[in-house]
Parts: structure tokens; C-alpha cells; sequence
């Protein structure tokens, strides 16, 4: 009996066990569909954005955000290329050889491929060097046409096979994306772009303000220069209603996503935008909010803009701001030190639902503040070089005693001399706020 009662129980045991083994192979299946699912969305998004746009630059943007917001990697660099078209150029973190050499390297590359499984080269020794994980080729009809490198995932996770295999399918989307992007603006009519741009920079150049607002013991100073005719970058300064000189003003420097036409028409919807909705009684964080919610609500998943929005208060010698996803701003105290205005909060029209924060700083006599768009510090010379933020400081210590005026025209021909005859594919904008020194008696 004792037997008879252990072979029940242990057959129970058994079929409790099959059960069990079951339900956890099966709970493996449902994951691992799921992340299929997952990828496959991804991918259809993906699609539906480069379908979306004609921007090399775009694409690029797009490409990468998708391959590190994936992962979570934070270090990235791609380069791609075609013949009589200007090489792109994108990266944080990681570096890649010029691209002549890279050209000739990356046909040797045409699966997705872990840095350390890479032939010995250039560009192995050069992502080895600042711990670069993976690389995506973008091959397209002619042979490979660029490269996209990433850097660690979060925790140092490893790459698995399906990771590759995910990549591999967004870089060959990408690919066909710049094929028919550089063919696009290889076969349309010369004649009629630069007619339409024509038109589009005549009505930016009108939404730029004409005279900056003369402000109680403030100087400012504003300029952007458009990579094409018409750019993507934007620079107000706006008094609140009714406010006179020692009032206060909202200062604005803008980035948007993508070059020409279709960045100029975003850039003028946020400045329509703004102008709408700035009032006294409006808080600074509440502005930047409803602005950011109203881009989502009316562009594109693709469309969004970094931006420094910052209420200045003369009288008080104060500056509120938000910054959204933009470069730092850099404050140059009249003693030397150097301090950010850090990110606060996404880009504008990005992502909904996450709260943007509110940051203050004093301003004392001698102060300088530069609020700036990458193309100042991602200005490239011949080389490929950058001109970077070190030089930037220099340029406006070399003047911080001058006045706005003379500190924009520094850091312009600074910036220019540095990139002589070579193209540059970002728009460069600047706004100086200088705060007066107290007379000497």
C-alpha cells in the first residue's frame, strides 16, 4: 500500500513537473514573440518615418535615435556617403576614420558584425579604442554606402544574434531611405528649388526680428547663418505684453529637426506658436509645455526641436529657463568660472507626457551668457574636424569684454576662419546676453 500510495504521489509529482516544464517553455515562446512583435513595430515605424522625408540628414537623425533608444547606448557614430553628394557625418562618443579611407574599408563589411570580429583596420583599432560594440553597414545598390557603429548597451549587455539580425533589417530600410533621398535631389529640377527657396527665405528672414529690444542694463545680440537657404535654426527675443525696458523679456534659441523648407516651415509654426501663447500669466514650464504638445499634436512623429526657452527679468537680474533637449548654454561669470544651463526636459514635440523643469540663475554685472545651436560646436573644416566647445569658449573670452555685438562678430569669424572652404550641413546660430558693468564714478 505504502507503494501503491508513492507511485500515485510521484506520478502526480510527474505531471505537476510536465505542467510546469510546459507553462515555462511556453512563457519563453510568448516572450520571445512578443520582442518579435516588438521589433517588428519598430521596424513598420521606422518605415513610415523615412517614407516620410527626402533629408539625408533625416534619415540619418532617425536611424540612429531608433538603433540607440533600442538598446539604450549612448555612444553612436555613422557615416555615409555617395558619389558627387556630401559625406554625412553623425556622432557621439565614437570616432571613424576619414571617410576616403572608410570607403574603401567598410566593402569589406557587408553583415553586422561585433567590433571585436572586425578585420584588422582602421576603423577596428580606431572603435576599440573608445569601446565600440557593434557595426551595421548600410549596403546599398552600388556596394556598401556607409557605416553605423554603436557603443555599449545599458549594463554592458552583449549584442545577441537576434540584436544583429533587428539592426541589420533598420540599416537595410535606411539604406533604400538614402538611396532614393540622394536620388531625389540628384533628378529634381534645379531651377524650381531655387525659385521656392527663394520665396521661403525671404519670408524667414521676415520672422527673424529686425531690431533686438534695447533692455535695462542688458546687452543682446542674435545671428544665425542657414547651412541652405533656408535653415532650421530660430532666435526671438519677446517682450511680454506691456513690458518696457527693465521688464521681462522671453529669450528663445531654437533647433529644428531636418534642413531646408520642411525645418523652416516647423520653425515658423514655434514662432507663431510662442507669440500665441506668451502672457504674463502664463508660467514659464506651462509655455514650453503646451508649445511642445501642440508640435506633436500637428507634425510628424519624425518632427521635433531642441530649444532653450528663458525668461529674462532685468530688473531683478535673473534668468528662468527650460531647456528642451538643446546644447548647454554656457554662462561666462565675470570671474571666469563657466556655468550650464543643462537640459531640463525632451525636445520639443518628441515626447509627450514627460514634465519639463524649471531652472534659475543669477546674473551679476560682467556676466556673459551664450545660447548657441550645434552648428556652432559641430562646424567642420577640411579635415573633418570639429570646431568644437573649447574653441567656443576661447572665441567669446577673446571678446567678453567688448560689447553683444562685437562677441557675435568674434565667435562668427572665429568659427568661419576655422572652417574655410568646407561645406557645412548644419545652421549656426547664436545669441550673446551680456550684462553690464556699474560705470566707473
Amino acid at each position: 500500500s505504502d507503494e501503491a500510495f508513492l507511485s500515485a504521489l510521484l506520478g502526480i509529482a510527474a505531471s505537476g513537473i510536465r505542467n510546469a516544464s510546459a507553462h515555462a517553455r511556453a512563457q519563453r515562446l510568448n516572450r520571445v514573440l512578443e520582442q518579435k512583435v516588438q521589433d517588428l513595430r519598430t521596424l513598420l515605424e521606422l518605415v513610415q518615418s523615412l517614407t516620410s522625408t527626402l533629408e539625408p540628414t533625416e534619415i540619418a537623425h532617425l536611424l540612429v535615435l531608433t538603433l540607440t533608444g533600442r538598446w539604450g547606448v549612448s555612444r553612436y557614430a555613422l557615416a555615409a556617403w555617395k558619389e558627387e553628394q556630401p559625406p554625412l557625418i553623425l556622432k557621439r562618443g565614437l570616432d571613424l576614420p576619414g571617410v576616403e579611407a572608410l570607403k574603401e574599408e567598410a566593402q569589406t563589411i557587408r553583415q553586422p558584425a561585433r567590433v571585436e570580429e572586425l578585420p584588422e583596420g582602421t576603423l577596428k583599432s580606431k572603435l576599440e579604442s573608445r569601446q565600440g560594440a557593434v557595426v551595421f553597414p548600410l549596403v546599398a545598390s552600388q556596394g556598401v554606402s556607409g557605416i553605423v557603429a554603436l557603443g555599449p548597451r545599458l549594463q554592458k549587455l552583449p549584442f545577441t544574434g537576434s540584436d544583429l539580425e533587428f539592426g541589420a533589417g533598420l540599416a537595410a530600410q535606411a539604406s533604400v531611405a538614402f538611396e532614393n533621398s540622394w536620388h531625389f535631389h540628384e533628378t529634381l529640377e534645379k531651377r524650381k528649388i531655387e525659385q521656392e527657396v527663394a520665396v521661403a527665405a525671404g519670408i524667414q528672414r521676415d520672422l527673424f526680428p529686425k531690431e533686438l529690444p534695447r533692455l535695462e542694463g542688458v546687452e543682446l545680440a542674435a545671428r544665425s547663418l542657414a547651412a541652405r537657404q533656408v535653415g532650421g535654426d530660430y532666435s526671438d527675443i519677446i517682450g511680454l505684453n506691456g513690458s518696457g525696458p527693465d521688464g521681462p523679456h522671453l529669450i528663445c534659441v531654437a533647433d529644428v529637426s531636418g534642413k531646408g523648407i520642411p525645418a523652416s516651415l516647423l520653425m515658423s509654426s514655434i514662432q507663431a506658436t510662442l507669440r500665441a501663447l506668451l502672457s504674463p500669466q502664463l508660467p514659464l514650464v506651462e509655455l514650453v509645455t503646451r508649445t511642445s504638445q501642440l508640435l506633436y499634436a500637428t507634425t510628424p512623429a519624425s518632427k521635433y526641436a531642441t530649444a532653450v526657452l528663458a525668461l529674462l527679468d532685468p530688473s531683478a537680474g535673473q534668468v528662468r529657463y527650460v531647456n528642451a533637449g538643446h546644447n548647454d548654454g554656457l554662462l561666462l561669470r565675470a570671474g571666469g568660472e563657466v556655468e550650464r544651463l543643462t537640459s531640463t526636459g525632451p525636445p520639443l514635440g518628441l515626447l509627450p507626457g514627460i514634465p519639463f523643469e524649471e531652472q534659475s540663475v543669477a546674473l551679476q554685472p560682467g556676466d556673459l551668457l551664450a545660447v548657441y545651436s550645434d552648428g556652432v560646436v559641430e562646424a567642420q573644416n577640411e579635415q573633418e574636424e570639429e570646431f568644437e566647445e573649447e574653441r567656443f569658449l576661447e572665441s567669446l573670452r577673446a571678446r567678453g569684454d567688448g560689447d553683444a555685438d562685437g562677441i557675435i562678430d568674434a565667435v562668427f569669424e572665429a568659427v568661419m576662419s576655422f572652417a574655410g572652404n568646407a561645406p557645412q550641413h548644419d545652421d549656426i546660430t547664436l545669441l550673446v546676453l551680456r550684462v553690464a558693468r556699474p560705470s566707473r564714478p
